[in-house]
């Protein structure tokens, strides 16, 4: 079983996009390539605009290509819907929002109020 993430980026109006990615959600795999190869905006919104993957690395049209589904993106009105519902749609352990200079992570394990943006 895989540790699932959403993958988002705050769009110009405040709209997220985001993108689901079922394995290694958690901060030390999905979290550090984000931190490491989508520092750009472009980079960042490219890959929140997918819709699936099965995996994320380096390669962004690699892990499209090998994704084992095909799906739409996820939209949300602003990242704080995002923030409080971005698990609903696929029960992702991890959300992960680039804020324009940013990636920040939540994990869906925190319920309520307690749950919150962090630096990866």
């Amino acid at each position: 079983m895989g540790t699932s993430s959403m993958i988002g980026f705050i769009k110009e109006d405040g709209s997220v996009v985001s993108t689901y990615c079922h394995y290694d959600g958690h901060v030390d795999g999905v979290g550090e390539t984000l931190y490491k190869y989508y520092q750009s905006s472009e980079a960042a919104e490219k890959l929140a605009s997918v819709g699936y993957l099965s995996s994320l690395s380096h390669d962004l049209d690699e892990n499209i290509k090998a994704a084992v589904h095909i799906e739409d993106p996820v939209y949300y009105l602003n990242a704080d819907v995002f923030l409080k519902c971005g698990h609903n749609n696929c029960g992702a352990q991890y959300l992960y929002l680039f804020d324009g200079t940013d990636w920040n992570y939540s994990s869906t394990n925190l319920r309520g109020t307690k749950r919150d943006w962090q630096l990866v």
